[in-house]
């Protein structure tokens, strides 16, 4: 999912493979445009990632067989109408989540994987385009977004964390000594982004990552050669940061551990009980965390004593927070929207 005021977006197949991107009003959940994204490759294991939302466009990679030329496309968020395509190299990927900022497009495929792409989301036209030789043997090929501040994207090839300057170049590879796969054929995934505390360090599973799958988290510093740490406990699900803290779900559990970033230290836990082991993705605010399984969603209020579950609904699935306040819920049968304020 992604949203803007007034609009949330979300990808979705029809019966004859076929990808579409639609936009439903936040407010009541009236459709707003469909687009069709095109047919897609229908092979074993192929997901759907969803779109991502900048500077009034949305932008959706598509599953696809191999091609050098795949497109990725990017259409109006008011209207759905076509506006341009980039393209990038791939084999039998899923693609991911494009990360846009401003009129700049950044992600990351390639035939082989391991290869980072920036474009112009006005005109399509490809910025660079950044293969990696990773000197301690993973790859990734679909499932992730890359992260970009100011001044630099962060790709993570399950061997190390490379993070590249804005124009492409290589900068640095910070090796992940907590990598698992050398010298093994394996199907190279990644589902997820690096997470960035703004003050230097970086985060990712261990190891590649797929959903379902329960690792422990590493951190890295700009300042250092490998990791700097990696956490006691595996989790699950889609950790967030937010202020020297990252909150992340433990595996097989209905805890939710708060990590100190520094330290890598799990300072406080908060259970939200029930029988059904927690799953989605963090959404943490100033002043709450919302997490679900999947049939219910949790809201923990940060800001009152114990920390209790105020409420709960009777949905669970991803999470996301559009602009007006809203939590939406996505599920295998439809959206739902909690208003938050």
């Amino acid at each position: 999912m992604a949203a803007r005021t007034g609009a949330i977006f979300f990808n979705f197949t029809d019966t004859n493979n076929r990808m579409f991107t639609r936009a439903v009003a936040t407010s009541n959940g009236a459709t707003l445009w469909t687009f069709d994204l095109g047919p897609i490759f229908n092979g074993t294991g192929v997901r759907l990632f969803g779109p991502a939302y900048a500077n009034g466009r949305v932008s959706s990679m598509t599953p696809t067989n191999n091609s050098s030329a795949t497109p990725l496309l990017v259409v109006n968020a008011s209207t759905g109408a076509y506006l341009s395509t980039a393209t990038y190299d791939t084999q039998g990927s899923s693609g991911s989540v494009v990360t846009p900022v401003g009129d700049e497009l950044f992600y990351s495929s390639g035939y082989f994987g391991n290869v980072v792409f920036a474009a112009n989301a006005v005109t399509g036209s490809r910025l660079w385009r950044t293969a990696l030789s990773d000197q301690y043997s993973g790859y990734v090929m679909q499932g992730e977004s890359v992260a970009v501040d100011q001044n630099y994207v962060y790709f993570f090839s399950a061997g190390s964390l490379v993070v590249l300057g804005r124009d492409g170049s290589i900068v640095k590879s910070i090796e992940n000594p907590f990598f698992s796969q050398r010298g093994l054929s394996y199907s190279g995934e990644y589902v997820g982004a690096p997470m960035l505390d703004g003050s230097g360090r970086i985060f990712t599973f261990s190891d590649n990552y797929s959903e379902g799958k329960a690792l422990p988290i590493a951190a890295y510093s700009l300042n250092s050669d490998k990791a700097i740490w990696r956490s006691g406990f595996s989790y699950t699900g889609q950790p967030a940061v937010h202020g020297n803290q990252l909150y992340a779900i433990r595996s097989s559990s209905t805890i939710v551990d708060v990590v100190d970033t520094a330290t890598g230290v799990a300072v406080r836990s908060y259970d939200v009980g029930g029988t059904e082991n927690l799953t989605s993705n963090v959404v943490a605010t100033d002043s709450h965390l919302f997490v679900a399984n999947s049939t219910t969603t949790f809201a923990i209020d940060l800001t009152r004593s114990g920390t209790p579950v105020v409420w709960r609904t009777s949905f669970g699935g991803r999470l996301a927070i559009t602009p007006e306040g809203y939590l939406v819920i996505s599920t295998a049968t439809g959206l739902h929207a909690v208003k938050l304020r």
